[in-house]
């Protein structure tokens, strides 16, 4: 689904959804000694979407809005730049505490 995530550095980002589809059951134990014989292990960049990949499954596939993902990526960036601000305050606040100390 579309998300808000901080974590995409550029264009939208893609989230689980809570929705799901039941169609059947599997015994755990049974997936995954199938998944370490026959699904060799993925590597972090190969599950990496580009901004491209992203807005094309969420325009064309999953039905979003042009207006939903820019907006989602606003909220975004928007929450980006509220974090760079706390970790910048959180590098003041040592000194303060220092000085605090002293008096």
């Amino acid at each position: 689904t579309l998300s808000d995530h901080p974590g995409t550095t550029f264009g939208p980002a893609i989230g689980l959804s809570w929705d799901h589809i039941s169609t059947q059951k599997i015994d755990l134990e049974f997936h995954e000694a199938y998944r370490m014989l026959h699904c060799p292990s993925r590597h972090a960049r190969d599950l990496h979407l580009t901004h491209h990949a992203r807005r094309k499954i969420l325009l064309d596939e999953l039905n979003f809005s042009q207006e939903e993902v820019e907006k989602a990526c606003s909220v975004a960036q928007l929450i980006q730049k509220q974090r760079m601000l706390s970790r910048s305050l959180c590098l003041l606040e040592p000194d303060e505490t220092a000085i605090e100390s002293r008096k």
